[in-house]
């Protein structure tokens, strides 16, 4: 059984889309990259964030593009190393909570929603 931990991944709008696909692909990536995020709280939303506990592999798939390459491929999803590590770039990954590195990044709920 793999251990579990946490994370907080987020995305700007530009590739949050590519994002929930490839999170639909894996067990339980439904329904991620849907919390938006932008500078002021109104729409349009510029960062999507999901954040929680997912199992080890997952969180090396979010700092690896060879990994994020290869769990993807093993669920039948083929993603090129270059495409991995222009997603991974474009996106923050952290162990702390949400609400820490929005803050940090100056990013409130759109419609003020959490």
């Amino acid at each position: 059984m793999n251990a579990k931990v946490f994370r907080t991944m987020i995305v700007s709008a530009a590739i949050a889309p590519t994002a929930r696909q490839l999170a639909e692909a894996v067990p339980a990536g439904l329904g991620m990259f849907v919390a938006a995020y932008s500078p002021t709280g109104a729409a349009p939303a510029t960062h999507f964030v999901p954040e929680g506990w997912i199992e080890e592999q997952f969180a090396e798939a979010l700092e690896s593009p060879a990994a994020l390459v290869a769990m993807l491929a093993a669920v039948g999803v083929t993603m090129t190393l270059t495409d991995a590590e222009a997603l991974l770039s474009q996106a923050t990954v952290s162990e702390l909570p949400a609400s820490e590195v929005l803050a940090e990044m100056g990013l409130m709920p759109v419609g003020g929603e959490v």
